[in-house]
């Protein structure tokens, strides 16, 4: 415990945080929400916008056979 009364978590001993396990807990949990509610919307975008992807990646594949 430091001087403010809060535990130090750490992941290895170069590596302290003033901040206590049930709140580093707490954020992890709401880290994995916001990862998790990212990753669904970028899914989302890419399955709605599949046919703009596809389009993209044809002109640069021919772009690309352009210039051999």
């Amino acid at each position: 415990m430091n001087s403010e009364g809060l535990v130090l978590v750490c992941e290895d001993r170069n590596s302290k945080r003033p901040y206590s396990k049930r709140f580093a807990a707490t954020m992890e949990i709401e880290e994995q929400k916001i990862v998790s509610t990212a990753y669904q919307r970028t899914c989302d975008i890419l399955s709605t916008n599949k046919d703009k992807l596809e389009a993209v990646r044809l002109f640069y594949t021919l772009l690309v056979e352009s210039r051999s």
